[in-house]
């Protein structure tokens, strides 16, 4: 309570009231209406593919008929890439994959600023071969920053220390790749329940690979329906499942590469 403002600590306990599984949850559209009245509102949710398709799906469902209405909300859904298929069992008619559309992996500036500044702007020191060894854990990938960031965290308040050095770091290893090869798979483990989607990322894993430069989409489906029976209209919509799987993304020129490059080795051990 003493680290936030007396505004922070009113928006909090309002949002309290919002949390899903609460009974207010029913009236939801009612809640935000009242706040709409006074002031526009932006509705963020992180680990989306975490929550509760039945109150997801109302959540949804009610912010869409305000946003038809023309109230002034904005809502901002985040997760990692299996967020695409929890959105996708979610009876909301405004939820859709824009065309091929993926966040890129940060820049390397950018990744040292996420790891760094929640300890050096609280006044904490981070040693320069800490942060080296933290930023080598991150793939680059903004989820990943948070669990090298929690894990190296927790360990100094546990630790009692004001300081980040590189045997601190160490130290969390083992959980920071316990968390990230969860993520692979749970992945992996989403192809493998697919009939021949396995199979057909194996291609897709194998073709980027030996590309001297990123693919177009429909050469990634022409190298799936190789070999196969898959008509035009097959080899899309196994591509579109390998991109809603978190296996592959397209720019913004539509060129096709790995999600995540430490996950391509991943899955090729596991193959």
């Amino acid at each position: 309570r003493k680290q936030v403002s007396d505004r922070e600590y009113q928006l909090i306990q309002e949002a309290r009231d919002w949390l899903p599984g609460q009974p207010l949850i029913e009236d939801f559209e009612g809640i935000l209406r009242s706040r709409l009245r006074f002031r526009p509102l932006l509705l963020m949710m992180d680990e989306v593919m975490h929550c509760d398709l039945e109150v997801l799906g109302k959540m949804l469902h009610h912010s869409q008929v305000l946003i038809d209405e023309g109230w002034p909300l904005a809502v901002v859904l985040a997760g990692i890439p299996t967020l695409d298929a929890h959105l996708e069992k979610v009876d909301a008619s405004f939820v859709y994959h824009t065309k091929d559309i993926y966040i890129n992996l940060l820049g390397p500036a950018a990744t040292r600023a996420a790891v760094s500044r929640p300890f050096t702007d609280r006044g904490i020191a981070v040693a320069e071969d800490a942060l080296e060894l933290m930023v080598s854990w991150t793939d680059n990938y903004s989820y990943f920053t948070q669990v090298v960031g929690d894990e190296v965290w927790d360990a100094k308040e546990d630790a009692g220390r004001t300081e980040v050095d590189v045997a601190l770091v160490q130290s969390v290893e083992q959980k920071v790749w316990e968390q990230r090869l969860s993520i692979y798979g749970s992945i992996y483990r989403r192809l493998d329940d697919s009939d021949e989607l396995l199979e057909q990322a194996m291609k897709v894993v194998a073709a980027i690979e030996a590309a001297p430069e990123p693919l177009m989409p429909e050469q990634i489906c022409a190298c799936m329906a190789a070999g196969t029976d898959l008509d035009a209209q097959g080899a899309r919509e196994a591509y579109n499942k390998l991109l809603h799987a978190g296996l592959i993304w397209s720019d913004g020129d539509s060129r096709v590469h790995a999600t995540l490059p430490s996950f391509f080795e991943y899955f090729k051990k596991r193959k």
